[in-house]
């Protein structure tokens, strides 16, 4: 998928893909985070995370899905956590059950 058409108002807006920084769960909807706007979209996670690109998109966490490319750098803590801050200073943890997630990125490789 590299558009996606969201509602906003009473008009659709085309998103290209390479725009989205980050996009979080909302119960049945997920919010596109995009530099300073955030756009509510109904799909779930799952549907998203299927439809994505996984050399482009990867879950971190539940409710979170990151664009690899605004990721700046994965802090390690004491606990063996990571946590992923982006090029907008954005902080997220990446959750232990999306370490899989994790190895892959470092690594290159696409999920599969």
């Amino acid at each position: 998928m590299e558009r996606m058409l969201v509602k906003v108002g009473r008009s659709y807006r085309l998103i290209q893909t390479d725009e989205i920084d980050w996009m979080e769960a909302e119960g049945n909807y997920i919010r596109l985070h995009l530099n300073d706007q955030s756009f509510l979209m109904r799909q779930t996670m799952c549907g998203m995370e299927k439809k994505l690109d996984p050399g482009c998109f990867v879950r971190i966490n539940r409710s979170a899905i990151v664009n690899v490319r605004r990721i700046r750098e994965l802090k390690p803590d004491r606990n063996s956590r990571y946590f992923v801050v982006l090029d907008n200073d954005c902080v997220l943890s990446w959750g232990r059950a999306y370490r899989a997630n994790l190895t892959r990125l470092i690594h290159g490789e696409k999920a599969g």
